[in-house]
């Protein structure tokens, strides 16, 4: 089973959200176990100090650490739920520490006795609610120093990183109380509460997996929507329907992808009109000499004409113009399939204008016309070119000059050479060109201009035979209306030495 575009799009959509969200829970389900430690081990830092200023306090009575040890696990002992003062103080008269001094009881008459105030606790005091309940390794973790930090109270394993707090008394560090951190979450309550975070954030990360099902399957179809359409378009245009055309609705991808379709299916259409124009001119052109060569040719047979020189004549000159327009086709095809042969080599552009411009002088001559050059005096220039093809370039040019220039006129061949290129222009008086002539005159198609249409005029094709030479030489050819009233062609060519 193949999957489409738009499968594959839903499933690499929903994998993306899938990976990102895993990552997401990942971190956090991460974060929160490191979190949680730290802010318990942070928590337990703040009961130390707490516990600490207690033991200070006790300490400034009995005067002994020692003492002070002995009765820490009064200090440790977890305080059950009930009002502040309603909790028994711890018995009296445990066991003094080796060490203690043997009036330490002594001076510190019971519980309730005249001049011995009530066991404090801290959640007696004003201000200070009961600290939460500490796990019951938190006696385990707890070391105990005196002013030389000596342990009185724990132990202290070799290279543990224990935080310990001073605890100064008079102005003075008269010990010090350390906690071991946690490394990691035993109470049930906190494993309980680390659980329920943990679903709650396993449900949240189904809940978005399902929300990116709903959401990638609608868009999917969205953006995949332009593509079938182009998808059919495209199918439209294999078949010959060069009227179709997209609907371009975004300025995205998609969207220059649409108008450059629309663009391509017009090109198509203006490709496939001139093709048929262009074999409808083709026709006619081909038409034209056979008919009159299959008229004098039956009016020679009837005995309506004899055959004498002047039919003999007409009958060559027809050949001739049939003659030149499938010669012309065929140097077009030649080109269009870039098998048009170019031999290319050093070429002085002076040296060859001058030549070229001295075999049409008397041609110009002969058909009441002025023929003017301006050449440059530089002769060190030169071209990277094929000869025979710029002389086929500029016969073509002036060809056409001398073919539809009215008598009386007048056509200058010019030559100027700039720091890399050197131009050619040839420009005749009148008759014009219209604009929209302008535009198709480099067509490959035998029609010509309607202003300058004549009766001894050639195929047509001399214009777009010479686009195609300058192209290979790797140059331009242009076309405007000349300033003598007529038409100006100039030809750019790039100046190069040889390679």
């Amino acid at each position: 089973m193949k999957i489409g575009i738009q499968q594959r799009f839903f499933l690499a959509l929903l994998a993306a959200t899938g990976l990102a969200v895993l990552g997401m829970f990942l971190i956090i389900h991460w974060s929160i176990d490191r979190g949680f430690l730290r802010f318990i081990n942070m928590m337990e830092t703040e009961w130390l100090e707490r516990l600490g200023s207690r033991l200070t306090e006790e300490y400034a009575v009995t005067g002994s650490w020692d003492t002070v040890a002995a009765r820490m696990p009064v200090f440790l002992v977890p305080w059950p739920a009930g009002p502040p003062g309603s909790h028994p103080p711890p018995p009296w008269g445990a066991p003094r520490p080796p060490g203690a001094r043997p009036h330490d009881d002594a001076r510190r008459p019971p519980d309730g006795a005249p001049g011995r105030p009530p066991e404090t606790r801290w959640d007696d005091q004003p201000g200070h609610p009961p600290p939460p309940p500490r796990g019951q390794d938190f006696g385990a973790r707890l070391v105990l120093q005196d002013a030389e930090q000596r342990v009185v109270f724990g132990n202290a394993p070799q290279g543990s990183a224990i935080h310990f707090i001073p605890l100064v008394h008079a102005g003075h560090k008269v010990g010090f109380l350390g906690l071991l951190p946690r490394k990691h979450l035993s109470e049930s309550l906190q494993l309980h509460f680390i659980s329920g975070q943990k679903t709650v954030l396993l449900l949240a990360a189904a809940v978005v997996l399902c929300l990116a099902v709903l959401f990638s399957l609608p868009l999917a179809r969205g953006l995949l929507r332009p593509i079938r359409a182009l998808a059919a378009g495209t199918r439209r245009l294999a078949a010959g329907e060069y009227h179709t055309r997209v609907e371009v609705d975004s300025t995205d991808e998609l969207g220059r992808l649409a108008r450059d379709f629309n663009d391509l299916a017009q090109a198509l259409g203006k490709n496939e009109t001139a093709r048929r124009q262009y074999m409808a001119d083709i026709a006619h052109e081909l038409r034209t000499p056979l008919a009159i060569l299959r008229g004098e040719i039956e009016a020679v047979e009837d005995g309506v004409r004899p055959a004498g020189p002047d039919t003999f004549r007409s009958l060559h000159a027809e050949v001739l113009q049939l003659s030149r327009l499938v010669d012309d086709l065929y140097q077009l095809a030649l080109a269009d399939a870039g098998m048009l042969s170019y031999r290319k080599g050093r070429v002085e552009p002076v040296a060859l204008l001058q030549d070229i411009a001295d075999g049409f002088q008397t041609r110009f001559k002969e058909q009441g016309l002025t023929f003017t050059t301006q050449l440059p005096a530089v002769t060190s220039a030169s071209l990277y070119a094929d000869p025979e093809r710029l002389r086929q370039l500029l016969a073509n040019l002036l060809t056409n000059s001398l073919k539809y220039t009215d008598r009386g006129g007048r056509s200058e061949l010019r030559l100027t050479l700039m720091s890399a290129a050197a131009q050619i222009t040839v420009e005749d008086s009148a008759p014009g060109v219209t604009e929209d002539e302008l535009a198709a005159l480099f067509d490959r198609s035998p029609a010509r201009p309607a202003s300058r249409r004549r009766p001894d005029a050639g195929s047509g094709l001399g214009l777009a035979i010479c686009h195609n030479i300058v192209a290979a030489h790797g140059g331009t050819i242009t076309a405007q209306a000349s300033a003598l009233g007529g038409l100006q062609v100039t030809v750019t060519l790039p100046l190069q030495d040889l390679p």
